[in-house]
This record gives structure tokens, C-alpha cells and sequence, in this order.
């Protein structure tokens, strides 16, 4: 009861209305749990309409902004590991890959135009001088 005291204390008044009920009175409507960054929440249908969550979906738009952030600089598995140690949160790397498949990117525009392009690889044998032992190594260039 005493954290519920504090997140009273915190929140805004129409926050309040949308997450506790006046009286102690039963909010109707289906329940909803979706994944937040605070954890799993129970929500009903017209908590979910006022807070402007899309149907069919398990995630708030918070934790899916911390989600694409997050898979935009790993792959999906190291994303899933990260999302894991930092929120505490268990998430698929399937669904992270569903979700970054859903958002569509505006096509990048250059600001200049581009008269040439080349790329070059290979292999060199490098050898050691202190074992006398050889490897093969690749090179690339790009210009």
C-alpha cells in the first residue's frame, strides 16, 4: 500500500484516474498485461484506449523505443542479452526481429551526389618472423 501511496503522490491527476479507480471500485473491461520498462502491468481495455496503446500488442511504447534503440546498434540475440541484464526484462530475439520488421523507414535521402565508387579485397600471407609460420589474411578498400 505505501508504494502505491508515493506513485499517487507522483503522478499527474489524469494519470491517477487512468491507473486506480475512485472508491475502490472495480474498473470493467477485458484485462490486458502488457511489458513495460517498470515490468508487467494489468490494464483494462479503456485504460489501454486512454493511455493510446495499439491493439495486439504486448509491449508499451516505451519499452519498444528502449527495444529499437537497442537493435539498432546489436543483433537481435545480443539485443535480447542486453534488454535482459539492463531492465531485467525476457524478451525473444524472434520478437525483437518482428518488431524492428513492423517499423517502416523512411528511404535516406543523400545530401550529395555521388559521381564514383570502388571496392577491393584480397588475401596476403603474412608470415612471422619470430615462428617462421605463415597465415593468410584479408584485405579490403573502399574509396
Amino acid at each position: 500500500m505505501g508504494t502505491e501511496k508515493s506513485v499517487i503522490r507522483k503522478s499527474s491527476p489524469r494519470d491517477r484516474r487512468i491507473f486506480f479507480s475512485q472508491g475502490g471500485k472495480q474498473v470493467g473491461g477485458k484485462k490486458r498485461k502488457i511489458k513495460s520498462c517498470l515490468g508487467q502491468v494489468t490494464l483494462s481495455h479503456k485504460q489501454g484506449k486512454k493511455l493510446k496503446l495499439r491493439d495486439k500488442t504486448q509491449l508499451s511504447p516505451g519499452l519498444e523505443k528502449c527495444c529499437l534503440r537497442l537493435s539498432a546498434q546489436n543483433s537481435d540475440q545480443k539485443t535480447a542479452e542486453n534488454l535482459k541484464t539492463l531492465m531485467g526484462i525476457e524478451e525473444g530475439h524472434s520478437s525483437l526481429h518482428r518488431l524492428v520488421q513492423k517499423i517502416k523507414l523512411p528511404a535516406a535521402e543523400a545530401q550529395k551526389s555521388v559521381s564514383a565508387a570502388s571496392i577491393d579485397g584480397g588475401k596476403i600471407g603474412v608470415r612471422s618472423p619470430e615462428t617462421g609460420k605463415g597465415e593468410w589474411r584479408d584485405y579490403k578498400a573502399v574509396s
